[in-house]
């Protein structure tokens, strides 16, 4: 017979993907209806590998004119609590590493496993050159400026600026190309109370110079 904390792993491992869908959600549901305030105990981690710094993309200008880019650049971040668990350093999967635990006499001193965390509220946080037509919220066409400014560029609707059911936060930006230079895009994320681990940056440089 399985222990309580057998079933509870392999039920944590089933749940959703470690790696959540690039494209479609598919099991990675996204509710934003009711987002939750974020904590303490929860942590924020860009997507990209540890050894990546940044992305660096081509781009082209026009008439050596700053340029829209296309497609949208996607910033994509995961938030997770850590809860007991052995799975994920002791070999065997979810069954057989708790029982190989089990047998090494390690059920003593649990280790901790990462379990996402659905509808955790968030607000982009992005710096740079940014095509501020594109906004999705707040342009106005006017003063050609949007209100609030940390939002310009961003073409996600503010309905969308939750976690999924894999803990997956994603939002999309436009940015330009400048004629001759790079344009830095800082893509950051702000969660409450959550200090992110890591922040996204871009590199766009004007592949004509």
């Amino acid at each position: 017979m399985h222990s309580p904390s057998k079933i509870l792993m392999v039920f944590l491992l089933a749940a959703c993907s470690a790696d959540p869908e690039s494209t479609e959600r598919g099991s990675c549901a996204l509710s934003c209806g009711k987002p939750k305030v974020g904590g303490a105990e929860f942590v924020v981690e860009s997507l990209l590998s540890e050894s990546t710094a940044g992305v660096s993309i081509s781009c082209l200008t026009e008439n050596a004119q700053p340029t829209a880019v296309e497609p949208a650049l996607q910033a994509r971040y995961r938030v997770y609590e850590k809860v007991p668990g052995f799975a994920a350093s002791v070999a065997g999967g979810a069954e057989g590493g708790a029982e190989a635990a089990a047998a090494g006499g390690l059920l003593a001193t649990p280790l901790l496993e990462k379990r996402p965390v659905a509808g955790i509220g968030f607000e982009p946080q992005v710096f740079g050159i940014l095509n501020l037509a594109a906004s999705a919220e707040g342009y106005d066409p006017n003063t050609k400026t949007v209100t609030p400014g940390k939002f310009g560029g961003v073409v996600t609707p503010s309905s969308e600026w939750c976690s999924d059911a894999c803990g997956v936060m994603t939002y999309e930006v436009k940015a330009m190309c400048l004629p001759g230079g790079d344009n830095k895009i800082t893509a950051g994320i702000s969660v409450h109370g959550v200090m992110p681990k890591s922040v996204i940056e871009f590199s766009l440089g004007d592949a004509r110079q």
